[in-house]
């Protein structure tokens, strides 16, 4: 293995603007922004295009608005928050490997 020799001491190294080798940057896709209703998407999981499957699930918003209907109506209002869409959190699922994809709060 051979040293510089003292001749290139000398020579500045190349400005950036000169470099040969520059790399554009990967083009990224805009973050998936979920709602209340399936989504026609490319699944993260399995990379296949698919609609996705929503589930809906109680949050603890939904608990507390029924503990209040609870406390305010008696316990026959204390279901409402459990049938009403909006009060639930929407899960997305892949409806081919069932992967979880994200979900949506109101």
């Amino acid at each position: 293995m051979s040293k510089p020799g003292p001749q290139n001491y000398g020579i500045p190294p190349p400005a950036y603007s000169e470099t040969e080798n520059l790399q554009e940057p990967l083009p990224t896709e805009p973050p998936v922004v979920f709602g209340p209703d399936p989504m026609n998407l490319i699944c993260i999981a399995c990379g296949n295009r698919t609609i996705t499957d929503v589930r809906t699930t109680p949050n603890n918003r939904t608990h507390m608005i029924a503990m209040l209907l609870c406390i305010i109506g008696g316990l026959l209002c204390a279901w409402i928050p459990y049938c009403y869409k909006p009060c639930m959190t929407s899960r997305h699922y892949c409806s081919i490997c069932n992967a979880y994809l994200g979900q949506y709060s109101d």
